[in-house]
């Protein structure tokens, strides 16, 4: 290659209209297949959270549950749980890269919080239907959810800040 020597000559005609459609039309392709590989990904991901909440959920043959106390209590019991499939259910359709972190800390209290009312279910069983234990389930699904909820505010308005920002850079 010899010193000093430059292309100097223009492109020729439509060289840069055809350049920006190649370009956009990669982009695009690029695009898709991240969001299709994402799709991909969170319902994988959800399918594993609701496969392992069902077992969490499950009942635990060492100790009586809720509903084992009385019919009002079993239908308290199915109300929880249903509250709570609906908040995790609402969970995995706002997971994506961004909110991943919240949610994997919101689920390792949920996590324990399932394993202490396990616990229960077993004190419940020896102390035969406490009114103490039961109140200690009850006050169990309500932090549950709690944590659901404050889970999904917290995912709302990090959504809304980013999507905030985001139109204050195209202003």
């Amino acid at each position: 290659m010899k010193k000093n020597k430059y292309d100097i000559y223009e492109p020729s005609e439509g060289h840069f209209e055809r350049f920006k459609e190649r370009l956009s039309g990669e982009i695009q392709l690029k695009k898709k297949s991240r969001v299709v590989n994402l799709k991909w990904f969170l319902v994988a991901a959800s399918f594993a959270l609701l496969v392992s909440l069902w077992f969490n959920f499950k009942p635990d043959s060492k100790g009586y549950e809720l509903a084992d106390a009385s019919p009002q209590m079993q239908e308290t019991q199915r109300y929880f749980l249903r509250v709570i499939h609906r908040e995790i259910k609402q969970i995995n359709l706002e997971k994506d890269e961004h909110t991943d972190l919240m949610i994997k800390d919101a689920m390792k209290k949920v996590v324990f919080l399932e394993n202490e009312y396990k616990n229960l279910t077993v004190e419940l069983k020896n102390s035969g239907f406490d009114r103490r234990i039961i109140n200690a389930m009850i006050y169990n699904f309500q932090q549950r959810i709690e944590i659901l909820q404050n889970l999904i505010e917290q995912i709302e308005n990090f959504k809304n800040n980013r999507n905030e920002d985001i139109r204050q850079d195209y202003v």
